[in-house]
C-alpha cells in the first residue's frame, strides 16, 4: 500500500470534528482494559480520549481526525495516539538523558515535544478507513499495552544515570504479563515473515529466535554481502529487556556514521518526525543513537503481553518504510 500521501480537497471531505464510531469505539475498548490497571479515581475519559497514570507520569490515549488521502485512493481517517506526560522531575532533565531512554526504547520514542516543550513518550499510528478489522483485532491492543509499557525505557534510563530508578521497594513489583516467561515469539513467527519478505524481494533470512533482513539504501543494492548499501533490520527473542522482562527485541541499523551526520542529532530529527508526520510507519519504537554501531537505530521491545501472530511480519514491514523514509530525511539533509 502506498504511503505517499496529498491532502484531500475534494468537496465531501469530512469537517475535522467528525470522527467514525469505529475510531470512538477503539478508544473506549482500550480505556476499558486499562480500567483493571488503574484506580478508578485516577482515569478519565473523554468522548476521543482517556488519560490514566502510568509509569512516571500520565498518559493521554487520544483520537484525532486526519481525512488525508493518498495517490492510490486510501484515506487515513484518524491518527490514534498513546502520549506519556512524564513527571516534572524527569521533565527537567535534558537531551542526553531522553536519547539514553531511548536506546531502551520499548514502544514508544522519548522527547521533548516541539510543540509544548514537554518530556513525552509517544506512540501511535495512522488509522486507514478500510482497516476496521486490523484497528480493533491488532492496533487496539497494541495501543494498550503499548501505552502502559511505554515508560519501562525511563526506568532503566534513571537505574544507569543514577544507580536508582526513584521507585524503591515498588521497583521489584512492578511487572506486566509474561514477563518472565520465555518468549512468546515462535520460530513460525520468523519464517512467516522471511517468506513474505522474500516474496517483495528483501534479502533476508529466519532462524528459530529471530529474523535478519536488508533494505537497500541505493538503487539496486540487496546485501551488504555483496557491498551493497543497506539498512539492517534485526528481530531476536532471545533478548531481556532490563527492566520490562522477556518478549521480542528489534532494531533497524541505518548505514550512517558520525563521519557523515550528527547522529545524535539525526536521531532526534527522526524521532520529531515520527509523532508528527503523516507519511510515517506505525510508531511502536524510537529512533536512537548507538555509540557501539557508530550509528543511529530504530529500536524498539515488545513484551510478552503484546504477542500477537504476524508482529514480527507487520514491524519488518513497517521498517522497510521506516528506512526508505529516513534516507530520503538524510537526503534533505545533506
Amino acid at each position: 500500500m502506498s504511503t505517499s500521501l496529498q491532502r484531500n480537497t475534494i468537496a465531501d471531505q469530512p469537517r475535522a470534528d467528525e470522527l467514525r464510531p469505529e475510531a470512538l469505539q477503539a478508544v473506549r475498548t482500550i480505556h476499558d482494559g486499562v480500567k483493571s490497571w488503574v484506580p478508578e479515581s485516577e482515569y478519565t475519559l473523554t468522548e476521543n480520549a482517556a488519560e490514566f497514570p502510568v509509569l512516571f507520569g500520565r498518559c493521554t490515549l487520544s483520537v484525532s481526525p486526519l481525512n488525508i488521502d493518498t495517490y492510490d485512493g486510501f484515506r487515513l481517517s484518524e491518527r490514534i495516539e498513546a502520549r506519556t506526560v512524564l513527571s516534572y522531575v524527569i521533565d527537567d532533565f535534558e537531551k542526553p538523558f531522553f536519547r539514553l531512554a531511548n536506546t531502551y526504547a520499548t514502544t514508544g520514542a522519548v522527547l521533548r515535544c516541539p510543540e509544548t516543550e514537554n518530556a513525552v513518550i509517544v506512540s501511535g499510528i495512522n488509522v486507514f478507513r478500510q482497516d476496521v478489522e486490523a484497528l480493533h483485532g491488532f492496533y487496539v491492543p497494541t495501543l494498550l499495552w503499548s501505552s502502559l509499557v511505554q515508560s519501562f525505557s525511563v526506568q532503566h534510563a534513571l537505574r544507569e544515570t543514577f544507580g536508582t530508578d526513584l521507585l524503591g521497594e515498588k521497583s521489584d513489583q512492578i511487572g506486566m504479563p509474561g514477563c518472565d516467561e520465555p518468549s512468546y515469539w515462535q520460530p513460525e513467527d520468523f519464517a512467516s515473515a522471511e517468506e513474505m519478505l522474500r516474496d517483495n524481494g528483501i534479502y533476508s533470512n529466519a532462524s528459530e529466535t529471530g529474523l535478519t533482513a536488508e533494505f537497500p539504501w541505493e538503487a539496486g543494492a540487496v546485501s551488504a554481502i555483496a557491498g551493497d548499501q543497506t539498512s539492517l533490520l534485526q528481530l531476536n527473542s532471545e533478548v531481556t529487556h532490563p527492566t520490562a522482562g522477556n518478549g521480542l527485541a528489534f532494531r533497524l541499523v541505518l548505514p550512517v556514521s558520525a563521519e557523515e551526520t550528527d547522529l545524535p542529532v539525526l536521531a532526534d530529527t527522526l524521532n520529531e518526525l515520527e509523532i508528527a508526520g503523516v507519511d510515517v510507519p506505525p510508531a511502536f519504537g524510537a529512533w536512537a543513537y548507538l555509540p557501539p554501531l557508530n550509528s543511529v537505530a530504530y529500536t524498539g521491545f515488545w513484551l510478552n503481553c503484546m504477542y500477537q501472530p504476524g508482529t514480527v511480519a507487520n514491524i519488518a514491514a513497517w521498517c522497510k518504510i521506516r528506512s526508505k523514509v529516513a534516507r530520503q530525511v538524510i537526503g534533505n539533509r545533506n
